[in-house]
């Protein structure tokens, strides 16, 4: 599957060669995509406009923060 929305060239750059599919489990409201290449490690791309983008942004916030203590996933490119 093809790129869900237009990403900014930096990021499309880094996923050009993965296949795009929707999850639709969770909670956050957001539009998650699950991002796969063959020999390359899963990708998640999680999405929103308004109040959801800027749950995202406090998301991404507290993961930069708890990298440092606890396992974690690690965002590997964050736009906003």
């Amino acid at each position: 599957m093809s790129p869900p929305l237009t990403l900014p060239p930096s990021l499309q750059a880094a996923v050009h060669d993965h296949a795009f599919a929707p999850v639709s489990e969770g909670e956050s409201g957001a539009a998650v995509h699950r991002l796969t290449a063959p020999g390359r490690p899963v990708l998640y791309l999680k999405h929103g406009a308004g109040e959801i983008a800027r749950d995202i942004v406090l998301e991404f916030a507290r993961l930069h923060w708890l990298a440092d203590r606890l396992p974690v996933a690690r965002v590997r490119h964050f736009v906003y």
